[in-house]
């Protein structure tokens, strides 16, 4: 791993809209990064909605990303292929990704409830059965996009890297990958160590998403290397592995853009420093 590697997601600013994405933009680059991960999550970070955004809209971002000297490595997309339109809308977001230069979209599972109570047995397993249904559409889609797809260590089926294998095992494709991301198994387990479950997966992880953690406050948003997360090992991990994709920054940042700017430039120093 190199500090080439090292690139930011537009969510670790507070103001999730097309018109503040030029700024997200900015900060990332300022801070001294070089790739970009473009949030594209209804209700969640709409820096980039295919749905809602126009052809111009799109063309600009790919002028705001050479002005900045910034790649897009990722489109952050949805968790959405537990529902009916989530085939349709995760396509667009490949669409997307082939426009602004990039072969990847990330996604993930979906929430272990149906609505606010637990899945039946029964109904956890229609509600599978869906998913690796719709899975496999997007995948299909994706292939003939050169585009490859992601599922996030994130919730319901692969909270942790462990819990990936069993889906890894179904899909069997090289098209589909998992986006680790090294402070969500904390959120669930705070005695949890990121880089022994990465080892489950090396070898499937297209992208790495690096969040920290603070067992003290789990809600904060803090720098990297102020937490929980061993980093310097997690890289190890990865670098004996040949990973060679996308590390962007997720889950860092403050309430204001300034304060997100501040993080992100302590981030880097700390990153760069342990890559070397």
């Amino acid at each position: 791993m190199t500090p080439n590697q090292l690139g930011c997601t537009t969510l670790c600013y507070p103001v999730r809209q097309y018109d503040r994405l030029k700024r997200a933009l900015e900060g990332i680059a300022k801070a001294g990064f070089r790739g970009v991960g473009i949030t594209s999550v209804g209700g969640f970070g709409e820096h980039l909605m295919p749905e809602r955004q126009t052809a111009a809209e799109i063309e600009a971002v790919r002028g705001w990303l050479a002005e900045y000297n910034l790649t897009c490595t990722c489109i952050v997309g949805p968790h959405c292929l537990n529902s009916e339109d989530g085939v349709a809308r995760f396509k667009r977001r490949i669409d997307l990704a082939v426009t602004l230069g990039t072969d990847l979209v990330e996604g993930g599972t979906f929430w272990p409830f149906n609505g606010r109570l637990p899945y039946s047995e029964s109904e956890w397993r229609r509600a599978t059965d869906l998913f690796y249904y719709r899975l496999g559409r997007a995948a299909e889609y994706a292939a003939s996009k050169g585009v490859r797809i992601t599922v996030e260590t994130h919730t319901g089926l692969t909270h942790t890297g462990e819990q990936c294998l069993p889906l890894l095992e179904r899909v069997d494709t090289d098209v589909v990958g998992i986006t680790y991301d090294t402070g969500n198994i904390l959120h669930r387990d705070p005695s949890a160590k990121p880089e022994e479950d990465i080892r489950h997966v090396l070898g499937h992880v297209f992208s790495l998403h690096v969040k920290d953690y603070d067992p003290k406050d789990p809600r904060a948003r803090p720098a990297i290397g102020q937490g929980a997360v061993n980093f310097p090992a997690v890289f190890e991990q990865l670098r004996r592995s040949g990973f060679s994709g996308p590390v962007n920054l997720e889950g860092v940042g403050g309430d204001t853009e300034e304060a997100s700017d501040e993080k992100l430039r302590e981030s880097y120093a700390y990153l760069k420093s342990i890559l070397g």
